[in-house]
């Protein structure tokens, strides 16, 4: 196989169905590797298989991206399928991984394998899974989209293990408790919401990073997985929100049940729409679905489709809103499973 080396672009072709196969190290010394493929033309598949040094058929990956367009993957040591198939980190670690380039379609592509900087990429939208010893700290950047900036940006931190805080600024590659503009430092799940109102985020100049901090609080390890978002607008517990959707639209929204603590008894979630002219429905699930960029998860939205009848229906939703004076009414009862 030809060799990956770190931080130098390769170009190749590939045939419609035809492989090309990489062999490349993640180093201990690199919290992380992003391996990336860009095509002037043709649709490529991109899949990486770890502490492996030979060919492989796709459904051996461990990481995968097949998206229309161009494919990235990260392999970072804070992911725990990265320490799954490679073991413990060291500074003088070099963890092979098997790099395969799919034609789709026929292609002819750039492939670089970018070991710079330290912070990981988030996409948006994409939950990401990390874990980190007590004390420690990983780092993420999320690309800002260009002005003008009309929705906010929703980071999520769900923690699995421990107790991860999270941290974010538009003006530090390393935001802490000291330095961020922005912490969410509770016990259980972390969300910053930065609106477009905020001057920080509206008057970041072009191009916006927005960078993002994880640390495992405390003497306990944390695992946990984070996202950020634009197409999300979160929902706090009693607050109302105002929208607007064109004609058969849609606008989307997270909400987040109230963490249960021993002793308690979760409680019913309500979600109500009030109409201020035309008419509103309200459709849910608590889905998640593979997401290709770094092998994680986004939501599953409802999507509006057409019946073979020609009329219109939603998908992909779990729970729907009874038609109530005023408005539209969903019930989630404390036992539904």
């Amino acid at each position: 196989m030809q060799q990956l080396p770190l931080d130098v672009p390769l170009t190749g072709f590939v045939d419609h169905f035809e492989r090309q196969y990489y062999q490349m190290y993640l180093p201990g010394s690199r919290d992380f590797v992003t391996v990336s493929v860009t095509s002037s033309q043709g649709d490529l598949d991109l899949y990486i298989k770890g502490n492996a040094t030979s060919q492989f058929p796709q459904e051996d990956a461990n990481f995968r991206s097949f998206a229309s367009g161009d494919d990235e993957i990260t392999l970072a040591w804070s992911d725990p399928r990265v320490q799954a198939v490679c073991g413990a980190r060291s500074p003088n670690s070099q963890c092979p991984f098997s790099v395969l380039v799919y034609g789709f379609s026929a292609s002819t592509f750039t492939i670089v394998a970018a070991a710079q900087g330290e912070a990981e990429l988030l996409r948006d939208g994409s939950s990401v899974p990390g874990s980190l010893p007590a004390g420690n700290t990983s780092y993420y950047v999320f690309r800002v989209p260009s002005a003008p900036r009309t929705k906010s940006i929703t980071l999520t931190l769900v923690d699995l293990s421990g107790d991860p805080d999270l941290f974010a600024s538009f003006d530090t590659e390393k935001p802490n408790s000291n330095n961020a503009q922005y912490r969410s430092r509770g016990f259980g799940r972390e969300v910053i919401v930065i609106h477009p109102s905020d001057s920080k985020y509206s008057n970041c100049t072009e191009p916006c990073r927005l960078w993002i901090a994880v640390l495992a609080y405390g003497t306990r390890s944390s695992s946990y997985r984070i996202t950020a978002s634009t197409g999300l607008e979160l929902l706090g517990d009693g607050e109302p929100t105002n929208g607007a959707v064109s004609p058969l639209g849609f606008q989307y929204f997270v909400a987040y049940s109230p963490p249960r603590y021993f002793g308690s008894h979760r409680k019913d979630l309500v979600f109500t729409a009030t109409a201020t002219s035309g008419t509103v429905q309200i459709f849910i699930n608590n889905r998640l679905t593979p997401s290709s960029p770094q092998g994680g998860t986004m939501p599953d939205y409802p999507q509006l489709i057409t019946a073979p009848d020609g009329t219109y229906r939603v998908n992909n939703s779990i729970w729907s809103s009874e038609q109530t004076f005023g408005g539209e009414r969903v019930v989630i009862a404390s036992a539904d499973s």
